[in-house]
């Protein structure tokens, strides 16, 4: 799946596992290919900024 293909809302694991995350936007300022994703660690919400190759996605919302 290339970066165009992940949408917000999204939810995402790492193909090496891990928990489940949700995209919430493609790119930043040094990388516009990087997507976004928050996780809950616990009661802590958790964030992170990953290449599209390192990911897999679990589902789409409707």
């Amino acid at each position: 799946m290339t970066e165009d293909q992940f949408r917000p809302g999204d939810v995402v694991r790492l193909h090496s596992g891990g928990p489940t995350m949700t995209v919430s936007s493609i790119g930043v300022d040094y990388d516009p290919s990087l997507v976004n994703c928050e996780w809950f660690a616990g009661e802590q919400i958790k964030h992170g900024s990953f290449k599209p190759p390192m990911l897999e996605l679990i589902r789409r919302p409707d």
